[in-house]
């Protein structure tokens, strides 16, 4: 062994100068598998046999140190032609700083250059590969791979054992900054084969048969695979009477013969995972194998359940389990067996059970005589229904009322201004986890007059969870969990209430020097730090006086790079408080964005605004729309 040691250590001395002699390999002996590990040989600074320890070590890269024990090694040696082998370069530098390109031949206008094509990278492409079976070179593409601002170039760990090849990038430098960028890197790997490989980048396993495709690209999307379904849950032979099922064996049945379940779908949430069951699917009584497909597109989760035969005249229910992983911190649409509900897989909602329920969970309880004609208050003049459906003194908007024990709850809508000869209903619906109640009035005919009503509505099969409700317009959401006691009520008043609309994508990087940590005594939330100097407007506004809804353009917040963007409204004495947040990852660097909110409740009159640190007063009887300048 000292003397492979030894030969390392001279051919080390003189690598620079002999052509053949770039590259050391080093072949170890694991569990019978014979691993080869590739070095260039300008990134090693020294080859060491310790005797103490019995292990050869090699310095490399100014501060990396491989270790190996000597009973695993078959021997070192150097070569340019034996092996795999393989080099790398920084293609794009950090990600929001100067772009710097760089082409394997150091000429980004040359046919040679393998990127200069129609193999574009979207924000959720992993990696492209490209194959020459001439020169049996595989050049890879890596997008957006994480790294410190003040690295001073890349190597990578190379090591290949049978058909897989091990591919780990390296940042060399001994600076650290205190953030991190993404970088775009090339990787060139020699003595190819076209056969099929698995490609192992940064831990992960990739197949790629260069038989077959000598281009493509591996997205960072959602994978999933079926776990398992239920037995047969209900079927015609269990629900048949012995005479019956003597005249219906072989037969089929209308789908109304099998009692369905009001649940469609349940869910877990988990770090990065989710596992979805989807209940009471119809199939065959003799399905062969139940299975369900996963397909992802951007961020939507696509699962479709099917059966493998239908060799029987029979059908059964079946519950359906999935499991989807690779889910990154941000809100997913999932469609499942055409079931379409939002998912929020932010650190915040880890341990989550969502269900999905089937239909209407309510219907009408009653309402209230005409507490109030338009003709006893100071209007004086016969009018028309105006379009905001809300009486203008009413202080008290929405109350609720649940028994946590039999899961129904009774919901009242107060001071509806209709007709006087109004036939009041209720409609109630349910999207995902929000529960939709709308007023609505039957009657035929009308009388010359207006009244404000109290309509209450009953719901029932309410299940502990958190609950998105929008009543008469009235937005609000209530966490109806399993500890909130016996009974839970409480209130809506009609005062200004904040309602998160949406955000912009990231627009850019500020500098690293306003890098915060997150507040990690905060639960993971990220508060913003006020606006970047990139633009004169600050704040924006527009009010409808029909609506008392005014929408709230905060531009260019400052937050970080990563991470579920939200507002949050508050009343502190005669100011309304807007400030942007995120929740879920945080990452060190930082990003601008526009956030909009809808605040709700508001009258002709005079507010104070306090949006992320810019304090404006307006007068929405004077004025409806406007900017606030730097």
């Amino acid at each position: 062994m000292k003397k492979y040691i030894l030969t390392g250590l001279m051919a080390l001395m003189c690598g620079v100068s002999v052509s053949y002699a770039q590259t050391m390999f080093v072949d170890e002996i694991l569990n019978g598998d014979s691993i080869k590990h590739v070095y260039d040989v300008n990134m090693i600074d020294s080859v060491a046999h310790v005797d103490s320890s019995r292990q050869v070590i090699i310095f490399a890269n100014g501060h990396y140190r491989y270790a190996y024990q000597v009973e695993n090694l078959n021997r070192i040696y150097f070569s340019d032609k034996h092996g795999v082998n393989g080099t790398i370069k920084r293609v794009g530098g950090c990600i929001g700083g100067e772009e710097l390109i760089y082409s394997i031949d150091d000429n980004s206008n040359s046919p040679a250059n393998p990127f200069v094509s129609e193999l574009n990278a979207e924000n959720d492409t992993i990696f492209t590969y490209k194959y020459d079976s001439k020169e049996k070179q595989l050049t890879l593409k890596v997008f957006s791979y994480y790294g410190n601002c003040c690295g001073e170039g890349w190597s990578m760990n190379l090591s290949t054992v049978k058909d897989t090849i091990s591919v780990q990038p390296v940042q060399l430098g001994e600076a650290i900054c205190n953030c991190i960028c993404c970088f775009d890197l090339a990787v060139e790997l020699s003595n190819i084969e076209a056969i099929k490989y698995c490609l192992k980048l940064d831990g992960k396993n990739y197949d790629i048969d260069l038989s077959q495709v000598q281009t493509g690209a591996f997205l960072d999307l959602p994978t999933g695979a079926f776990v398992k379904n239920s037995p047969c849950k209900s079927n015609l032979m269990e629900e048949a009477t012995p005479d019956e099922q003597g005249d219906n064996i072989g037969t089929t049945f209308d789908y109304g013969y099998l009692k369905k379940g009001d649940t469609l779908v349940t869910y877990i949430i988990e770090p990065g995972a989710c596992e979805v069951v989807s209940h009471d699917r119809e199939f065959n009584c003799c399905p062969g194998q139940i299975l369900s497909n996963v397909r992802a597109s951007k961020d939507t989760v696509y699962i479709n359940s099917y059966e493998a035969e239908s060799a029987c005249g029979c059908d059964c229910l079946y519950d359906v389990t999935t499991r989807v992983e690779n889910l990154k911190g941000k809100r997913y649409i999932f469609v499942v067996d055409g079931t379409v509900f939002d998912v929020d897989m932010t650190s915040s909602t880890y341990g989550e059970v969502g269900v999905i329920l089937r239909g209407e969970r309510g219907k009408f309880y009653g309402s209230s005589e005409c507490k109030n004609s338009l003709f006893d208050n100071d209007k004086g003049v016969e009018e028309v229904e105006p379009t905001a459906i809300r009486h203008e003194k009413s202080d008290t908007l929405v109350s609720y009322r649940f028994n946590v024990l039999t899961g129904e709850g009774e919901i009242v809508s107060y001071n509806l201004l209709y007709n006087c000869c109004a036939e009041l209903d209720s409609k109630v619906t349910i999207q995902n986890d929000s529960i939709i109640i709308n007023t609505i009035d039957k009657a035929d005919v009308a009388c010359k007059c207006m009244c404000t009503f109290d309509v209450t509505t009953k719901l029932y099969g309410m299940r502990p969870q958190k609950y998105h409700f929008i009543v008469d317009g009235t937005e609000f959401d209530i966490d109806y969990g399993p500890f909130s006691g016996v009974i839970y009520e409480g209130v809506i008043m009609n005062e200004p209430r904040g309602i998160f609309m949406k955000s912009s994508q990231c627009k850019g990087g500020s500098d690293a020097e306003g890098n915060k940590e997150p507040d990690r005594s905060r639960g993971g939330l990220y508060y913003s730090d006020g606006h970047a100097e990139r633009t004169d407007t600050l704040v924006s506004y527009k009010y409808d006086p029909l609506t008392k809804e005014c929408i709230i353009v905060s531009y260019d917040v400052k937050l970080t790079c990563c991470g579920e963007v939200a507002s949050m409204t508050t009343l502190e004495e005669n100011a309304i408080i807007i400030k942007g947040y995120q929740t879920g990852d945080i990452c060190r660097c930082q990003c601008v964005y526009d956030i909009t909110t809808k605040v709700q409740g508001l009258k002709k009159q005079k507010y104070r605004f306090v949006v992320d640190e810019v304090e404006f007063v307006v007068d929405f009887s004077q004025a409806t729309e406007g900017v606030v300048t730097r």
